[in-house]
């Protein structure tokens, strides 16, 4: 990785990275988008996770979308991978659960799918949108 571009703004409720990388010889662009403050996803809890949602482009590969939610040492995953690899979704949900152990982490929660579609930013964020989270700054 040589180079990363970070999305900083006070107008923006969500952390952005733009990563362009080149993994074994093959270029790849990457975007995360992290809420380090999200609420819980237990209905009437007052705790707060870490959403993330990362979109990774592997050229000759395909289009993936990665939406996880991290709350106390576990994980909720939702991975989209491209349709050329439908024969290998068994392999790509026992790499992720083998790569969560190694890092201490549990899978409360995890979905691999074919994704035909990707996961639209609004969605897994949606206060982006909603004026009241935004800060007024004018002078």
């Amino acid at each position: 990785m040589k180079a990363m571009l970070v999305n900083e703004s006070v107008y923006m409720p969500v952390m952005h990275a733009m990563i362009p990388v080149v993994l074994d010889g093959v270029p790849m662009f990457s975007e995360i988008w992290v809420d380090p403050d999200e609420e819980s996803s237990t209905p009437g809890s007052s705790e707060r996770g870490i959403k993330l949602l990362i979109k990774f482009d592997l050229k000759d590969v395909g289009f993936f979308d990665m939406m996880m939610y991290y709350e106390k040492g576990k994980m909720d995953i939702l991975i989209h991978y491209p349709e050329e690899l439908s024969d290998r979704e068994s392999e790509i949900r026992e790499g992720i659960r083998k790569i969560m152990k190694k890092n201490n982490l549990e899978i409360e929660y995890l979905a691999v799918e074919q994704g035909k579609e990707s996961i639209p930013v609004s969605a897994a964020f949606p206060k982006i949108f909603e004026r009241r989270n935004s800060i007024n700054v004018t002078i």
